[in-house]
């Protein structure tokens, strides 16, 4: 969750490579990029940037993210792309797979998709690949309606610079974790 007054140049780093560490498969990845609507253009044009220049490959090549981890993993996440261009969700950035991968690998170049309707799956499944998911919200109360309906919320981030802001959205989020102004990867 980033609230507008979010610091940017600090949050960025996190919020891309909370996605793409282990190409998106742990459970706190983060999948779902909820901006405040007075940031949000600010916000997910940084993003975009970010994401465009991702590269998936082997581990020699020490890029982005690699492969994951078996063939049905590497064919439920393109199920879930594929889902969202039948249901014309725009495809904001995608990043790439590098030359020279192997083209038996199950490498997956990271996709953002947005802003993503509330009803569709990638609001409410989890993915467990490198798909991140931007939804705009204004209405704080609304937000948490939205953030607590999801199928699983083990973890959660909120980016502010407001301490009242992180503490009174963290006793409103229904999660296992709640990080502020971090997530659980270390970059």
């Amino acid at each position: 969750i980033v609230f507008s007054d979010v610091d940017l140049e600090a949050a960025l780093p996190s919020l891309v490579n909370a996605i793409v560490q282990n190409a998106g498969q742990t459970c706190s990845a983060g999948s779902r990029l909820l901006v405040e609507k007075s940031g949000y253009d600010r916000v997910v044009e940084s993003v975009i940037e970010r994401f465009g220049k991702l590269r998936a490959g082997t581990p020699e090549m020490d890029l982005d993210l690699g492969a994951l981890s078996n063939p049905r993993q590497k064919k439920r996440v393109q199920t879930f792309a594929a889902r969202a261009a039948d249901d014309s969700i725009p495809l904001l950035a995608e990043g790439a797979i590098a030359d020279g991968v192997p083209a038996e690998g199950y490498f997956v170049a990271p996709k953002l998709y947005g802003p993503v309707p509330r009803s569709n799956m990638l609001a409410r499944e989890e993915v467990f690949g490198p798909i991140m998911s931007v939804f705009r919200w204004s209405d704080e109360d609304a937000l948490w309606t939205d953030v607590n309906a999801v199928d699983f919320g083990l973890t959660g981030s909120i980016w502010t610079r407001d301490r009242d802001t992180a503490h009174r959205a963290a006793r409103r989020i229904h999660t296992g974790y709640v990080w502020i102004n971090n997530t659980s990867q270390h970059f």
